[in-house]
């Protein structure tokens, strides 16, 4: 006698949103008014910093895939739009909703990073290189500062100097320049502008 099989329905979560299975919210993972240590003040932009909630409207088991190279869309545009950077099957339990974080990294330096009060909505998927960059940051597990100056070198045109206020000194300019080199992407970075 044969074992039956357990079959998973796994759904892209544009399709599920389309067809009215789910309610969904997306913000940012950071509260402004809780004070953190290990968060700057002024909000996160990179690592698990943007949070998804799901609820139910079925009455069966599925499960929602959101691709790695997605981009989210800020409803308020001073607010950065950010690109989903890790591939993820979320479980939508049949009249049951849960929140969960998600690694993301902002795709506009001078924008305002996410916190929970700014609304996000999902978007198409990035552009060739963003999308590219997007899996190797996910393969390579450098869900990071480095791999978040890796993004900027491709959507900002950044330098060494443009990077100095968020983190970057010598050594890991030459570990994002090593990202963009490994996904072959050409980053005609300098380190400073002009030069």
């Amino acid at each position: 006698m044969q074992k039956k099989q357990n079959i998973r329905t796994v759904i892209p979560i544009n399709e599920a949103i389309t067809k009215g299975y789910l309610q969904l919210n997306i913000c940012g993972a950071n509260d402004p008014k809780v004070f953190n240590e290990v968060i700057y003040q002024d909000g996160v932009h990179f690592g698990k910093c943007m949070a998804i909630g799901l609820t139910s409207k079925i009455d069966s088991l599925i499960f929602l895939k959101l691709k790695c190279g997605t981009i989210l869309i800020p409803i308020n545009d001073s607010v950065q739009t950010m690109l989903f950077t890790h591939d993820v099957e979320f479980p939508l339990y049949p009249k049951m909703g849960y929140w969960t974080r998600l690694y993301a990294m902002c795709s506009q330096i001078h924008d305002y990073p996410p916190t929970i009060e700014t609304t996000f909505h999902i978007g198409e998927m990035a552009n060739d290189s963003l999308l590219k960059l997007s899996k190797y940051l996910e393969m390579s597990f450098n869900q990071n500062m480095i791999g978040q100056h890796a993004v900027w070198f491709i959507t900002d045109h950044v330098t060494l100097k443009d990077l100095k206020p968020y983190g970057a000194d010598s050594l890991s300019f030459f570990k994002t320049t090593a990202i963009l080199n490994s996904v072959f992407i050409k980053s005609g970075v300098k380190t400073e502008k002009g030069s």
